[in-house]
């Protein structure tokens, strides 16, 4: 290799500025010491600063459609709360055609109004929502109204509803499962859970192990009146079958309601096993 003149002072002054450079990314002051000899230092000090911090609260937004709206997202929620109208999809919101949230953190609480109402998320999106839900609190409604997009809802974590509405207008929605779900309230006798939903086919509320209870008004069925919807509520020791079915059957004429035992108890005189029907009640012609 031909060897050549280089000019010390301009030498110098490039490496200032690339000292300064990296002095600029890491928020130091001191000298970066350079050895000429075997030409490094400067990739030391590069190579030593930070790739990045990890978001903690945040939105990053990973895809946008010809129009400029967000369509997939990454969202970053320290506390796991996720508050009244968040993600809206009407056409006034930024996140009109959004369907694709991936949520970070492990557990999330719902808190609020219309957090998804009329929201386009696909399917998929909303399935790993749900499996994220441990509880649906506050004095908020129609959380998911209008999400057309959603067949299947089950919530496995969701321990307490304590909003009513909740899938008001999502008329495609044909299953909803609530294995775990201890508490129920809703603000009024016209404020069931799942109203007027045409299309719904199973509704499960508790397992074995896991009974559930109202509060106030609590309630699911308010003019859900589908001949093919098969409702099944699973009651421990101390509740009243008979006052389930009248509360259930009040906003759904025609739903076969099924009521079953969470654990073992004995009701009306007969013991029945975890898991065992109390009683079913069918509507005929």
């Amino acid at each position: 290799m031909a060897e050549m003149l280089i000019d010390g002072a301009k030498l110098d002054a490039c490496n200032t500025a690339e000292a300064d450079a990296i002095r600029a990314k890491t928020g130091g002051s001191s000298p970066i010491p350079y050895d000429y000899a075997n030409n490094k230092g400067f990739a030391d000090a590069i190579a030593a600063i930070p790739s990045g911090t990890t978001i903690t609260d945040g939105i990053v937004v990973k895809a946008r459609n010809a129009s400029g709206y967000a369509t997939e997202i990454d969202y970053y929620k320290d506390d796991g709360i996720i508050y009244s109208y968040q993600f809206p999809g009407e056409n006034t919101s930024p996140w009109r055609d959004l369907t694709t949230i991936n949520i970070a953190p492990n557990t999330i609480a719902l808190n609020g109004s219309g957090i998804f109402r009329y929201s386009k998320i696909s399917q998929a999106t909303a399935t790993a929502l749900y499996e994220k839900v441990t509880e649906i609190i506050g004095d908020g409604n129609a959380m998911f109204m209008g999400v057309a997009s959603v067949t299947e809802a089950v919530l496995p974590n969701c321990t307490h509803i304590l909003s009513n509405q909740l899938f008001r207008g999502c008329t495609n929605l044909q299953i909803l499962r609530l294995p775990v779900c201890a508490t129920v309230k809703s603000g009024t006798n016209a404020d069931g859970v799942v109203p007027q939903l045409s299309n719904l086919t199973e509704l499960t509320v508790g397992s074995v192990g896991h009974p559930y209870m109202y509060t106030s008004n609590g309630h699911f069925l308010y003019q859900t009146n589908n001949t093919n919807l098969i409702a099944t509520f699973f009651i421990g020791s101390g509740q009243n079958a008979d006052a389930v079915l009248s509360r259930e059957r009040a906003g759904s004429t025609t739903a076969t309601i099924v009521i079953k035992a969470a654990n073992a108890l004995e009701y009306n005189g007969t013991s029945y096993a975890a898991g065992d029907t109390i009683l079913t009640s069918e509507v005929t012609a």
